[in-house]
């Protein structure tokens, strides 16, 4: 059994095809994906005013998207709802 932030009380991590694959299992096909990149701004503790953080963080998110294995922060998922259910019990 694991303890601290991987235990089953808190909130669980996923990998991408995991994500996926339980949006799926829950009945929802996904429509859309995007990636973020790390949030520079945060990161430097920059207000954004900074051409070079600008720079940066544009080049990060260009890396991102054309590697998002490799330099996604976040995956976003937009999905529809395949399936109902009237009754939460007959899952």
């Amino acid at each position: 059994m694991a303890k601290g932030i991987l235990d089953e009380t808190h909130v669980h991590l996923y990998t991408r095809a995991s994500f996926r694959r339980e949006i799926e299992d829950a009945g929802f096909r996904i429509l859309r994906e995007r990636v973020t990149a790390l949030p520079f701004e945060v990161v430097l503790r920059s207000t954004g005013h900074s051409r070079l953080v600008r720079r940066i963080a544009r080049g990060y998110h260009l890396l991102a998207r054309l590697w998002p294995a490799m330099f996604a922060y976040q995956f976003l998922i937009e999905a529809e709802a395949t399936r109902f259910y009237d009754d939460p019990g007959t899952r």
